[in-house]
């Protein structure tokens, strides 16, 4: 019997469902009084990022299914920190690497 299909349907549908319900997925909530006006921009920033470059929906259908199917998931990034060289010039327009 596949009983595991039906399964995996069925929890990956409700997995989805609660992750996504809401517009805003990402939402942040100030911890100390000090940055309690920073909290709505940056969540309205995560928002914007989150429509334009990382697109969680699309990650997550991946990422549960695989959740539902195996029991564990990871989720990674593929950014790459690059360090360049930049140069400083003084009064004198001297260059000055830093």
């Amino acid at each position: 019997m596949p009983t595991t299909a039906t399964d995996v349907d069925q929890y990956f549908a409700k997995f989805m469902q609660s992750i996504h319900a809401d517009a805003d997925l990402w939402v942040v909530q100030a911890m100390n009084p000090d940055w309690q006006e920073a909290a709505k921009p940056l969540q309205d920033f995560l928002s914007a990022l989150d429509r334009t470059k990382l697109k969680m929906f699309r990650v997550n259908s991946k990422a549960i299914l695989e959740l539902c199917k195996l029991g564990t998931c990871i989720w990674e990034h593929g950014w790459q920190y690059e360090k360049r060289p930049v140069n400083a010039y003084d009064a004198a327009w001297k260059v000055n690497p830093s």
